[in-house]
């Protein structure tokens, strides 16, 4: 039996409310898309967080074809538990472009990439769901730091296409040790 998206995060979420307490905090980030003075932090929970952005755009309007967004999430583990990120992209698109996301962290800078092709001819919204709980930390031992990372960059292929991300929703994954 499938189990759609929001079974998934439901799951998730149930999962993580049974987990040590370990929290978003300290969320550090840097690009041309997301500069201190162009984003909005909510804290929507201790392990969720959205991010708005009024600058994340490419195209010639923009001034430029390519825009980034680069995160460090300083995260401490508790002993016996392990943390994964995950993060859904919300914006517009007109014309052909590109969303591109790499997951890593301090201990492990290679992680997970993604690469989504969109296309819209008149314009259109795109709302992009990373499910990323392959790429678990190491087990916490005596409340382990690292930096969990967060790359994220669009690209309009084109001088006619115009794209930006409105809203990113960052969560924190918990799970006991396997």
């Amino acid at each position: 039996m499938l189990l759609g998206v929001p079974v998934l995060f439901a799951l998730l979420a149930l999962q993580n409310a049974q987990a040590a307490p370990v929290s978003l905090s300290a969320l550090q980030y840097a690009g041309t898309g997301c500069s201190s003075a162009n984003v909005s932090d909510v804290d929507v929970s201790k392990r969720v967080k959205t991010l708005s952005f009024n600058k994340f755009k490419a195209g010639s309007a923009a001034g430029q074809l390519r825009a980034t967004c680069n995160m460090a999430l300083p995260v401490t583990i508790p002993n016996g538990y392990q943390v994964a990120l995950s993060a859904s992209f919300k914006g517009y698109i007109k014309g052909d472009g590109r969303l591109v996301r790499s997951y890593g962290s301090s201990l492990n800078p290679n992680g997970a990439s993604f690469t989504s092709k969109l296309a819209s001819v008149r314009g259109k919204g795109y709302s992009q769901i990373d499910n990323v709980s392959t790429q678990w930390s190491a087990c916490g031992r005596d409340s382990s730091s690292l930096n969990l990372r967060l790359n994220s960059s669009i690209q309009v292929l084109n001088n006619a296409s115009s794209m930006k991300v409105d809203k990113m929703t960052v969560r924190l994954n918990v799970r006991p040790c396997r």
